[in-house]
Parts: structure tokens; C-alpha cells; sequence
């Protein structure tokens, strides 16, 4: 069973690394010196920080009110 699990995770990971190959091969040469291909998905560092953050303190908050269980 043990195999099994790990046999199908290998084959997740190869599939998901063949995507990405696919992707970036796909890309020109253009697409790579182009700066703002992808800009409008990025986010901004500091609405990254400002979900980190958020997700730190959820964590805290939720450790807090298991110790008082």
C-alpha cells in the first residue's frame, strides 16, 4: 500500500514538472526579455507581507484558544 502511495506521488510530481517544462519551453525569447508579460498577476510585495501576516496571526489566534481548551 505503502509503495503504492509513493509510486502515485512520484507520478503527481512528474506531471506537475512537465507542465512547468512545457510552460517555459513554450515561452520566446521575446516572452523571457519581456518584463511586463506577467506583471498584472504579480502581487505586490506588500500585499504578500499583509497576507503572511494575516495568516501568522490566524495561527497564533487558533494555538491561543487551543490552549485554553
Amino acid at each position: 500500500m505503502e509503495r503504492y502511495r509513493l509510486r502515485k506521488k512520484k507520478e503527481g510530481i512528474h506531471r506537475k514538472n512537465h507542465e512547468f517544462d512545457r510552460i517555459v519551453l513554450s515561452w520566446s525569447l521575446d516572452d523571457i526579455l519581456n518584463e511586463e508579460l506577467y506583471k498584472h498577476q504579480r502581487q505586490s510585495r506588500t500585499r504578500i507581507e499583509e497576507l503572511a501576516s494575516a495568516a501568522k496571526t490566524y495561527l497564533q489566534d487558533i494555538l491561543q484558544i487551543r490552549s485554553l481548551l
